[in-house]
């Protein structure tokens, strides 16, 4: 299964996901419900942030979160990418819903640290991804940043 492109990324806190992802009083986890979910709020270009997984090692990758960034712009962040999230399930229409887990530093330089934003932030958070799509329904490719 290909692991790199664009994917679409859905924060693992948004209660409307988690309570498809094990309904109650439900033990069983329900990835269909969550798949499902995720792709309307696709449809609507509803999303956490996007990111862009390469298919080299070699290449950075970048993320693309509103509330993470560089303080002064909306620019995506370079990442480098170790590892892949895991496919959960494959829907019937063949897009796979994937589910991973993030952490990333970002190191500001000294120019943010004299405007006092401090030396940096540290994130993490669990998600669910899709691939991204062009509104024509083809998949899309945010290339590297």
């Amino acid at each position: 299964m290909r692991t790199s492109g664009s994917f679409d990324m859905y924060s693992g806190d948004l209660s409307f996901l988690i309570k498809e992802y094990l309904p109650s009083p439900s033990s069983t986890v329900d990835h269909a419900a969550v798949h499902a979910k995720i792709l309307q709020f696709q449809a609507k270009r509803d999303n956490s942030g996007r990111f862009h997984l390469p298919s080299s090692s070699l290449s950075s990758g970048a993320l693309l979160i509103d509330t993470i960034g560089e303080p002064m712009e909306s620019e995506p962040l370079p990442v480098s990418i170790r590892g892949s999230p895991s496919a959960s399930v494959s829907g019937e229409d063949g897009r796979t819903l994937f589910e991973g887990f993030f952490r990333l530093k970002a190191e500001y330089g000294h120019l943010l640290w004299k405007k006092g934003f401090g030396k940096g932030q540290e994130y993490q958070g669990a998600f669910w991804a899709v691939r991204a799509l062009e509104e024509n329904g083809d998949e899309q490719d945010l290339g590297e940043y």
